[in-house]
């Protein structure tokens, strides 16, 4: 915590969302414990899951040719209402996380035989594909790759989720190799001249980059395998040669295995794949099959619930813009704009597309993007806006937009609709819109290139409005439906180069075991995911200069974490042992800590303070509740006791006990993308008391955080307070910073910098005021000073500085789970005033946190 918001939030906001203080049950099989909170809904989709997750773990160890050895924890979670999952193929403690809402229905991930089938096989594969142990590890690869495999460490992501996504198809006989999603990004790449490079099948940005890997991936090594058909395990040769004890490269063991190298390889598919996406698009135009409507607008993203209002006169579009996402409306009664031309100049070719600017746009509202958005009258629009709950789990809520007055209120849930006669259907394996009767006969109505999807019929049946996707975004197309209908003609033949890129392949056969019965699910238990790790810390500067080595643990579900460390430095120190432990189990989450330091402020470097030489030896224990929802809320109260012994000095031991009180709070406004504010507040107020003297501790601090296109701005203020009879351990200090090992509630009397020696002023009153520009990457500027009414106040001290603070990564789980909860922040500083000016000063602050 250490007063710098809102980084007091991110320890707790990067825990389970879905709640580690809730109840959680697990099911047990023979390679896996499956851990599920206490749910109907959860309980189901895990018993499921439990129930066949034994045959995918032998169909997947099978096909790759390495099981992972149990047991393998898995957990389900819903944060975010979306479908999704995600590995962590760590070696000796891999885990999976299954999220279990379902894909919508035009997602890629919607052709399957269930949703729990291809999610789980296609996790398994990265467990059991990316632990692959190494051969005869050397020395290094015991010190340093300890917790991942060759195959991880050396495959690009191409590879990585490619192969997940290989098998997926394979055993599932589903999934997105099968889908026409794949084939029809693919191929409409392919015909633009837009399949990425080598580099940047791995992602590369821009519209799907993120999904090349995936299907691009995918489709690429099916090619390889394709080359060589006399050698069913080429692949499983592959990540042999990659682990095998002669410790080549990727590029290497690729040539290796299939007698080119990965780009060339690549480059050839992207050839062949061209050619055969531009000889059907040729086929088709010869026999004249094509019918794609007209364009009305090209967006740059995706695009879904495209709707017409009641009255006809408005398009509505939930359009993902990398620039400017959110709803927009069309105003259907304004034509579009083609291009102006003076009189004199020679006219334009006529664009396919004229501009259909959107009337109404409704942007992200405090981070959060409307979704689910439906037309609940002929100008307003009511749509769905997940908000956090305490937990952290996002719960829908619905808000009507009114378009006449622009005024935004509380809406309700969405009506059932049945589906309209114009639907989305596969012909031919590619996405059409086609019309069908009651009697159940389909009558074609276009026949694309790529795919057409989310019909939207006008209210008088004249024309329906429908996307379309390209290689940069989707189209809005119009179609008349007064066109005469489409013959039910077969799509040509051509006998492509690579089969199943470009038109997809038909489903397979499933090669899984059918689900057997399980055991009833047990309550969670701590010793079944805790584990025990290497922990270590480190302070550098001119206040400290300290390395901290120990052990700490914690859980899958973050429910207890631990620490012990012992601390060796340099004379200054600090030097001594610590240990903490939290458990957050219940809502109110209790957590312990004690030490023993060695701090000699003496034997800094600048500005040595002679008669705080001293032994502390004490323990803090604290209570703490967080609400984990949008505007998060923590509350937390501790008492701590210390004695504090002079160090090689005479003079009797001094015993101090505090008590304090810690609130805080985050608010976020925003409208859209570019601009923002965040909003973040701690109050800490205390009562000591030193040697039966009584003395009362107030500081306040707020931070403001200004989002914009360019760099983030943060503006920083804090002020504290001493009253009663504070004695000179009391007193507010300025200079150093906090470690693992000293309790969070007695470094309050601290206004930490880190360029600057301990210390260096006194009294019972401080003011600091620090702008940054960044965030990971930030300069700053400080001005702070602390000293007593009615005595000579020093001036103040500023320094400019710039610091690395990757607090993002850290506190993502995979990083958790190794480090423990880590703050680490780098800085290079330059104090401009006092002892230390003109000096550039670099700092390291490496601490653990409970």
């Amino acid at each position: 915590m250490r007063f710098r918001m809102p980084s007091f939030l991110l320890l707790a906001l990067s825990l389970a969302a879905q709640g580690p203080s809730g109840p959680w049950r697990t099911f047990h099989t023979e390679h896996y414990r499956i851990h599920h909170p206490d749910d109907p809904a959860f309980a189901a989709f895990a018993r499921e899951v439990a129930g066949r997750i034994e045959g995918f773990h032998a169909a997947v160890g099978q096909a790759v040719g390495h099981a992972a050895p149990g047991p393998i924890d898995v957990l389900v979670r819903d944060p975010v209402g979306e479908a999704n999952g995600m590995a962590y193929p760590l070696l000796g403690r891999p885990h999976v996380e299954l999220w279990r809402t379902p894909p919508e229905a035009d997602s890629p991930l919607a052709h399957n035989r269930g949703w729990e089938e291809l999610l789980v096989v296609h996790e398994l594969v990265h467990i059991h594909h990316l632990t692959w142990p190494q051969e005869r590890p050397s020395l290094a690869d015991r010190l340093f790759y300890r917790l991942t495999g060759p195959v991880l460490r050396k495959s690009p992501r191409w590879v990585i989720e490619g192969y997940a996504t290989l098998l997926e198809g394979r055993l599932t006989g589903r999934g997105r190799p099968h889908g026409a999603y794949r084939a029809a990004v693919i191929r409409q790449w392919a015909l633009e001249g837009k399949l990425p490079t080598y580099e940047a099948v791995s992602g590369g940005g821009g519209f799907l980059g993120d999904s090349m890997a995936y299907l691009v991936g995918s489709a690429h090594l099916e090619w390889l395998e394709g080359r060589n058909p006399e050698d069913p395990e080429i692949l499983q040769k592959l990540w042999r040669r990659l682990a095998d004890a002669r410790h080549r490269g990727f590029d290497t063991c690729f040539q290796a295995t299939f007698g080119l190298a990965p780009r060339d390889a690549y480059d050839r598919w992207r050839a062949e794949v061209t050619h055969d996406a531009l000889l059907l698009e040729r086929r088709l135009k010869a026999e004249n099959l094509l019918r794609e409507g007209q364009g009305f607008a090209r967006l740059r993203g995706m695009a879904t619930d495209l709707a017409v209002s009641p009255d006809g006169t408005k398009l509505l579009a939930r359009v993902l813009d990398p620039q400017r996402p959110g709803l927009w409306v069309w105003d259907l009664t304004k034509p579009a704009e083609g291009p102006k031309t003076k009189a004199g100049e020679l006219p334009d070719r006529a664009p396919e597309f004229l501009s259909a600017t959107p009337r109404w746009t409704q942007a992200r509202r405090n981070g959060r993007l409307p979704r689910r958005a439906w037309w609940s009258g002929p100008a307003t629009i009511t749509y769905e806006l997940r908000r956090a709950d305490a937990q952290g789990m996002l719960q829908p809520a619905y808000r009507t937009w009114d378009l006449a007055t622009g005024q935004d209120r509380p809406g309700g849930a969405p009506p059932k609709v049945e589906a309209g006669p114009i639907q989305r259907q596969e012909v031919e394996g590619i996405w059409n819109l086609v019309k069908a009767s009651p009697e159940g006969q389909a009558t074609p109505l276009t026949r694309v290139r790529s795919a057409a999807w989310l019909p939207a019929p006008t209210p008088d049946g004249k024309a329906v409005f429908f996307l379309m996707l390209r290689a940069q975004g989707c189209e809005v197309r119009r179609l008349d439906l007064a066109e005469p209908p489409l013959e039910t003609r077969a799509w040509p033949g051509t006998d492509p180069l690579v089969p199943g890129a470009v038109q997809r392949p038909a489903d397979g056969p499933s090669r899984l075991e059918p689900a057997v019965p399980v055991a009833p699910s047990t309550p969670y238990r701590l010793r079944d995911t805790h584990r025990t790790a290497l922990r270590s810390g480190a302070l550098g500067g001119p206040a400290a200069s300290s390395l901290q080595l120990g052990v700490g643990g914690s859980d899958l579900l973050g429910r207890l974490n631990w620490f012990a460390l012992g601390a060796l430095g340099e004379a200054r120190g600090p030097r001594g042992a610590g240990a903490g432990l939290a458990y957050r189990g219940w809502a109110l989450e209790p957590s312990l800590q004690v030490f023993h330091l060695l701090e000699r402020p003496s034997r800094q470097d600048f500005a040595p303070v002679a008669g705080l030489d001293r032994i502390r030896r004490g323990a803090e224990v604290a209570v703490s509740y967080l609400d984990r929802s949008d505007d998060p809320f923590l509350l937390r109260l501790s008492l701590a006791h210390e004695r504090v012994k002079p160090w090689k000095t005479p003079g009797p031991a001094t015993d101090r006990t505090f008590g304090g009180l810690q609130m805080g709070f985050q608010d976020r406004f925003s409208r859209g993308e570019r601009w923002g504010l965040t909003l973040s507040g701690l109050v800490s107020g205390g009562w000591g008391w030193t040697e039966g003297t009584f003395w009362r501790l107030s500081r306040e601090a707020v931070a403001v955080q200004i989002h914009n296109p360019f760099q983030r701005i943060t503006l920083r203020a804090q002020e504290g307070r001493l009253e009663g009879r504070p004695g000179p351990l009391d007193r507010f200090h300025l200079g150093g910073m906090a470690g693992s090992l000293e309790p969070e509630s007695l470094g309050w009397t601290r206004l930490e910098q880190s360029a600057l020696p301990a210390f260096l002023q006194t009294g019972t009153r401080f003011r600091s005021l620090r702008g940054e520009l960044g965030q990971e990457v930030r300069a700053y500027v400080q001005r702070a000073e602390v000293w007593t009414p009615g005595e000579a106040r020093p001036g103040a001290v500023r320094v400019l500085g710039v610091e690395v603070d990757p607090s993002p990564l850290l506190s993502q789980d995979i990083v958790r789970r190794i480090l423990g909860p880590t703050r680490l922040v780098l800085g290079v500083h330059r104090p401009l005033d006092g002892l230390m000016k003109d000096r550039t000063v670099a700092t390291v602050q490496w601490s653990l946190m409970l």
